[in-house]
């Protein structure tokens, strides 16, 4: 006969206990136990297995794989494991010791259970504790109370089982032929550390050991016994781990977030679907919609949160067969609701070298209540000949505002009450006035909807002459006259080389000067000749050459006839 031992023991329980299982034999057998009823619900069935006592019956019905014991006719028993909670109830059955009680009556000064539930399930680590007890060690006949039998009847022994210890390793188990010990370890019964009995709900069947003192010796759950199966099965449907929820926070109101993603195993791997409740007052969410997921599977949705505070996400998760995890939960920060002010109005930089640039700055507010953030993005047109606008940040230590780009920055979580500066820079190409641009700013907020800025400047020559140009009176016709016209360049750019100028008639002339070229900071005199044609008048404006011609001088001048005299002769 092929079967399991623990070498621990083995050489005690061969001395010391066949006289004391067969007194208990004698002693247990033939009684019974008033209560030890079952019922359809009860979902443990199948053998253990002690060296001691031989096989211990879960219940009166064997529906393990391949099970056919069925003895309930005679004594209807079993024991069965709440889904819900976990606690073990009702009676297991030994040929030698009689009816094994799993919630047994609490002793507070016992050396067992002090208080129930005597024996659980723990549904997350399916880790079993506790104790179970011999129902016969007990006065009372209904196997309920803590008043022991007479020691000297049971050899010493309270009747407790212990189904798990954390000082516990599961013993190693051998090959045992005809009682003899073959001295070869075939595995390590607790490879990942039970330290007693557990649930495995791959196999659907309680795994490992129990210990009841010298009488019962260690109790194998699944046992290697020929001809029968053994093992003991249970048809506990567990319910699924409370989900494990994530998502971003804190966030803002009335805008869609996420993802929010919820996780969930079952232990039977039984498909299962999750109920939200987002705890904002919106109703509860079912996901997926229609159908089930597999166990272990993330299932994710966004969610828009209506109003500022602190809801708190509780989920659960249920299987196919309706069994519902404790619930997982999450807190989330919604923030108060932002508004935005972007001063001034408009930014006006007037006239601005060409070639050169200035800057002005905005500033952006969150005028919102407290608590509340203010995010966004800041476009301007692409930079071209007729936008030379460009966008920075000023202040690069301050991460409310940064910019990607010279077109393109964001403004991220600035606070109630703060604000953000953003730079402006006007950088003109090209001589124009009325250059012109809109800076957008847009929130994450749609309610708050865009905000625009007018930005705009002029490009300029800093380059003058007299105020009054040059004004060469009456000249007689075909006659000349010549002024001397001074060129100021008080900007930072040069003019020219080979800049000259442009004539309102051909009547004016440059004499000298022409070309020339002006560095910053210095002139040029240039010698304009006036040599009109006709009796008319010679008005106009003159201009540098492009591309400075917006820079321009009056001239005025008027073509008169001769006139005669006449001498004494």
């Amino acid at each position: 006969m092929r079967t399991r031992h623990t070498d621990h023991f083995l050489n005690l329980v061969t001395v010391l206990l066949s006289v004391l299982v067969l007194v208990v034999a004698i002693r247990y057998g033939g009684e019974s136990v008033e209560h030890a009823q079952a019922d359809a619900t009860q979902n443990v069935s199948g053998f253990a297995w002690s060296s001691n006592i031989g096989y211990i019956n879960f219940n009166c019905h064997d529906s393990s794989p391949g099970g056919t014991y069925d003895d309930c006719a005679t004594a209807n028993y079993g024991v069965h494991i709440d889904p819900v909670t976990g606690n073990f109830s009702g009676f297991a059955w030994s040929s030698h010791i009689g009816y094994i009680r799993f919630d047994p009556t609490p002793d507070p000064v016992g050396s067992g259970c002090t208080v129930a539930p005597c024996a659980r399930l723990n549904l997350i680590t399916n880790n079993v504790s506790g104790w179970a007890r011999a129902c016969d060690v007990l006065v009372t006949a209904d196997c309920t109370g803590t008043v022991v039998k007479g020691a000297s009847n049971l050899g010493g022994w309270d009747g407790w089982i212990k189904l798990s210890d954390p000082a516990w390793t599961n013993p190693l188990t051998y090959d045992y032929v005809d009682g003899v010990i073959d001295g070869t370890p075939i595995d390590v019964y607790d490879p990942v550390g039970h330290n007693g009995v557990y649930y495995d709900p791959v196999s659907s069947r309680l795994k490992g050991f129990a210990w009841g003192s010298l009488v019962v010796g260690w109790v194998d759950f699944a046992p290697v016994i020929p001809p029968a199966v053994g093992g003991v099965y249970t048809t506990l449907d567990t319910a699924p781990s409370p989900p494990i929820i994530t998502g971003p926070t804190p966030v803002d109101p009335n805008v869609s977030v996420g993802p929010y993603t919820f996780t969930s195993t079952d232990p039977n791997n039984d498909n299962i679907f999750y109920l939200v409740d987002w705890g904002d007052g919106s109703p509860v969410q079912r996901l997926p919609a229609v159908g089930t997921v597999i166990s272990g599977f993330t299932e994710s949705t966004n969610h828009t949160w209506p109003a500022p505070g602190s809801p708190i996400i509780s989920a659960v998760a249920t299987d196919v067969n309706g069994n519902v995890s404790g619930p997982g939960t999450y807190a989330v920060i919604v923030n108060a609701i932002p508004d935005i002010s972007v001063t001034p109005l408009t930014l006006g930089f007037g006239g601005v070298e060409v070639n050169t640039n200035s800057t002005l700055t905005f500033t952006v507010t969150n005028t919102g209540g407290a608590g509340s953030f203010l995010s966004g993005t800041i476009t301007v047109p692409p930079v071209g000949p007729g936008q030379p606008f460009t966008l920075s940040d000023p202040d690069l230590g301050d991460p409310s505002i940064t910019c990607s780009s010279t077109i393109s920055c964001t403004y991220t979580l600035i606070p109630g009450g703060s604000s953000a500066l953003l730079d402006v820079t006007f950088n003109p190409t090209v001589v124009a006035t009325g250059q012109t641009t809109l800076v957008t700013f847009d929130s994450t907020f749609p309610s708050l909807g865009d905000v625009t800025r007018q930005v705009q400047g002029d490009g300029i020559y800093l380059v003058s002459g007299p105020p009054e140009g040059l004004n060469f009176g009456n000249v007689v016709v075909n006659r000349t006259k010549d002024l001397v016209l001074r060129i100021t360049n008080s900007g930072a750019v040069n003019i020219g080389p080979g800049a000259s100028l442009n004539f309102p008639f051909p009547e004016y002339t440059c004499l000298s000067g022409c070309p020339f070229n002006i560095p910053p900071g210095t002139f040029v005199d240039v010698t304009i000749r006036f040599q009109p044609t006709a009796v008319e008048r010679y008005d106009g404006n003159s201009s540098i050459t492009p591309p400075y011609d917006s820079v321009v001088f009056p001239f005025l001048g008027a073509g008169v006839a001769p006139t005669f005299q006449f001498r004494d002769q």
